[in-house]
């Protein structure tokens, strides 16, 4: 392993990942790419897949990301993907 053959730790591995992301950190990568994939899925020829998407654009859960990070969650799919991702770092820079 890698790790191994260099005698580099697992946590300074992690801690290099995680300071090569800059200041962004992991929850706001999960939202930032939850919100373009289900903006995506929105357009899909699959019907079943379109309808799951819709199924979770009216969840509790979708509900809360959105405003997390100060979006109408009925709006997604016509918000462009780049206003989706300021949204979220905008949001990042606030805290």
């Amino acid at each position: 392993m890698f790790t191994d053959e260099f005698s580099i730790s697992v946590n300074m591995t992690i801690s290099a990942c995680i300071c090569g992301l800059g200041r962004l950190d992991f929850h706001h990568l999960q939202t930032s790419l939850t919100l373009i994939f289900i903006k995506k899925v929105f357009y899909s020829s699959d019907n079943v897949v379109r309808y799951m998407a819709k199924l979770f654009s009216v969840s509790d859960e979708f509900w809360c990301l959105c405003t997390n990070v100060d979006m109408y969650p009925h709006s997604i799919d016509i918000t462009p993907i780049h206003v989706l991702r300021c949204s979220v770092y905008r949001n990042f820079m606030m805290i």
